[in-house]
Formats: structure tokens, C-alpha cells, sequence
């Protein structure tokens, strides 16, 4: 059912991003629709994972992000060293703050320079896209020397498909942090009858 509901709402993005047939000369041109984007929503990353790994069995290649937390994605090395994500948090933050992040302030060298963070699969053809699942983006940010965990949330933005856990969504302080705008985007919730345990202790 997973995909059921996943490989439905590519085929539709694809239907609605495809070029409309050119209108004859007498008629208007009909107005240009947006490709919205689909936000994917589980319990877990675990499970945001396994989901990634069943679309790479299908015909889709959308380009695809996964955000995480910085327990998952940091790659500094007094960053990972603490235990629990409120100190990692905290340092990250300070580091960032003070510029004292190699990965973090190339990244935003790597901004400033080119004006956006390219999507790896920007210049890949979609049928040879790889579909990279959170341990693949932390890979590739890694071999590029860039903190996975912001390079993440760049890559948000050129994202078909934005795979993220349920409390990136229904908390609105998570959203904010994250820069997650969801005004044009399709979602899906798998597993709903989750939701409830997920919710922020303020929409209880």
C-alpha cells in the first residue's frame, strides 16, 4: 500500500509537470501549472529508509531528499562525540554561530558562489538517478566535505520528493527551524494512526 499511494502521486506530479498540447492559433494558451511537490511523512527514518529502497524497485527516479537530525547526519567529530540530540544541538549551533565548522561554512561558500546547492541528481538523467536514502546523503555531503545535515535542508528545495519523519511537520517549531514551507506541497502520511504519538506535547 506504500507505494501504491507513493507510485499514484508520481504519476500524477508527472501528468501535471507534462508540457500541454500547443493550443491553436486562435485560442488561448492555457495557464502553466507548478509541479508541487511531494512531502512523505513516517514514524520513523527507519522506515522513511525502507520506503526509499522500495521505490528504487519501481520505474520512478524523482529527485528525492531526506532530512534527518543531526544524530543521523552530523559528521563533525566533537559534534558526534555527545550523547542525545539537545547536545548535539547545542554544539552544532554554537560552531555554526561561530564559524567554527569546516563542512558547515563551505557549504555556505558553496551557496554564496553558485547562488543555490545544486541536487546531485540536478545533471543526472532520471533513469540513471540512484534514489539516495539519508546514509547515501550523508555519504555524498561527506565526500564533498559539506555538513550533510544543512546540505540536506538546501536540497529541500529542488526536491520532487521530500521524505522526513512525522514531528518535521506537525510542529510548527520544527518547520520553522527547518525552513519546511508545505503551501503548494502533496502530502501523504503513512501509517496515520501514528500521528497522535508523534504530536508536539502543545497540539495535545
Amino acid at each position: 500500500k506504500t507505494l501504491c499511494l507513493l507510485c499514484a502521486a508520481l504519476a500524477w506530479q508527472n501528468h501535471a509537470a507534462a508540457p500541454a498540447a500547443p493550443a491553436a492559433a486562435d485560442d488561448a494558451a492555457p495557464p502553466a501549472r507548478a509541479r508541487a511537490r511531494i512531502v512523505y511523512a513516517s514514524r520513523t527514518h527507519s522506515q522513511l529508509q525502507q520506503v526509499v529502497r522500495e521505490l528504487r524497485r519501481t520505474v520512478h527516479r524523482p529527485r528525492i531528499c531526506v532530512l534527518g537530525s543531526r544524530e543521523q547526519m552530523c559528521i563533525h567529530a566533537d559534534v558526534r562525540g555527545l550523547r542525545g540530540g539537545a547536545q548535539q544541538n547545542g554544539a552544532c549551533q554554537a560552531l555554526v554561530a561561530a564559524q567554527g565548522c569546516c563542512y558547515h561554512q563551505k557549504l555556505k561558500v558553496l551557496k554564496q558562489r553558485e547562488g543555490t546547492v545544486a541536487h546531485p541528481d540536478a545533471d543526472v538523467a532520471e533513469g540513471e538517478r540512484k534514489l539516495p536514502d539519508i546514509e547515501d546523503f550523508v555519504a555524498i555531503a561527506q565526500q564533498r566535505e559539506l555538513c550533510p545535515f544543512y546540505y540536506a535542508r538546501e536540497l529541500q528545495h529542488s526536491a520532487e520528493v521530500l521524505f522526513v519523519p512525522y514531528n518535521y511537520l506537525i510542529d510548527p517549531n520544527a518547520r520553522r527551524a527547518l525552513n519546511i514551507d508545505l503551501a503548494s506541497d502533496v502530502l501523504i502520511f503513512d501509517e496515520a494512526h501514528n500521528i497522535e504519538k508523534a504530536r508536539p506535547p502543545s497540539a495535545r
